[in-house]
């Protein structure tokens, strides 16, 4: 099974290339950007609370900039980490994000997401180690059998969209399995009552590259809303859920 995904991921680096960023990077409180990772926050200091994302297999990580630059606005009490890798692929290296968390010692209060691809590692993280993250945010993503969160007992937020063709609503429901018990929620206050579930959030009208500024990707489903009204819904979301956990 190793072997064969080592070869289903070599062959994607040399088979196709990163999507990119459609317009220039927001970048106007970015704080720090090194070759493994950038961090946002909005204060003038580091708040103790940061997201660690994960970027989505062959997507370039400043491609999340724009809804990540909200967030921090939103709320200037989280950092986001915005983790970067060789080839754009998370997958080759779980560990690394874990590395970064820990030499970021200016954060006390950690927790990990991911688009895609890149949910499945944070999920792998969260299951490798449960007692240092906070929390899960999954964005069209899910966990594994092998990284089973099911006994977590941690609050998990899952975003997925309806017109998703890459990581569609059944798969989405058919992993629920391995995240804890699931609830529906179709506003920010329904978080209010999460306690160590996980709380499932449709976006109508919104597909895989909604989750990020990269324009159309192959295989996925046509979007019914703008990418910028499937982020600010993510971005509302996923504030309320962090402000539940901190």
């Amino acid at each position: 099974m190793k072997r064969t995904l080592l070869v289903l991921i070599t062959g994607m680096i040399f088979s196709s290339c990163s999507y990119l960023p459609e317009e220039p990077v927001s970048d106007s409180h970015l704080k720090v950007d090194r070759g493994d990772y950038a961090v946002y926050y909005s204060g003038s200091s580091p708040p103790s609370n940061a997201f660690l994302m994960i970027p989505g297999g062959l997507v370039d990580p400043h491609v999340y900039a724009c809804w990540i630059d909200r967030l921090v606005v939103e709320d200037s009490d989280i950092a986001v980490v915005l983790m970067k890798y060789p080839s754009n692929l998370a997958i080759t290296s779980i560990k690394k994000a874990l590395k970064v968390a820990d030499e970021l010692t200016e954060f006390s209060h950690w927790t990990i997401g991911g688009h895609s691809l890149g949910g499945v590692v944070a999920a792998t993280l969260a299951h490798d180690h449960m007692d240092y993250f906070d929390g899960l945010v999954l964005m069209a993503s899910w966990s594994r059998e092998a990284s089973d969160l099911s006994g977590w007992g941690k609050p998990v937020l899952s975003i997925y969209a309806s017109e998703d063709q890459l990581a569609t609503v059944k798969e989405v429901e058919e992993n629920s399995k391995y995240l804890p018990p699931g609830i529906p929620v179709s506003t920010p206050e329904d978080l209010a009552v999460l306690s160590g579930q996980t709380a499932y959030f449709e976006i109508a009208g919104g597909n895989h590259s909604g989750f990020g500024c990269y324009g159309p990707q192959k295989g996925d489903g046509e979007a019914l809303i703008t990418a910028t009204e499937q982020q600010e819904q993510m971005v509302n979301m996923i504030d309320a859920y962090l402000e539940q956990l901190w």
